[in-house]
């Protein structure tokens, strides 16, 4: 019977492993193919934090990956701001 009990845990605990927060690039020399790798790369990790937060029961740990997940977020958002900032002022001065 231990063996059963260890097997039905195992998937959940391999499971419930708090994901790393993504790279990202450089806000101020991403360039369009870095801007999409990071794109991938959050919804990769948000998609685990999501089931993170799924099978964590501890509020402590819950807390600190939606911090996280926020973080990212944000970061990310600023990064395209930048860019996109960035190839606004490219094209206005490749028009003069």
């Amino acid at each position: 019977m231990v063996v059963s009990t260890t097997v039905m845990t195992a998937p959940l605990a391999l499971a419930c492993k708090r994901p790393s927060m993504p790279t990202l690039p450089n806000a101020e020399t991403v360039v369009i193919a870095e801007v999409v790798e990071a794109k991938k790369a959050v919804i990769k990790y948000m998609e685990e934090a999501e089931k993170y937060l799924g099978c964590s029961r501890v509020k402590k740990r819950q807390d600190k990956i939606m911090e996280q997940m926020r973080i990212v977020s944000s970061d990310f958002n600023y990064i395209v701001q930048i860019y996109k900032e960035r190839a606004r002022v490219q094209k206005a001065l490749a028009q003069q």
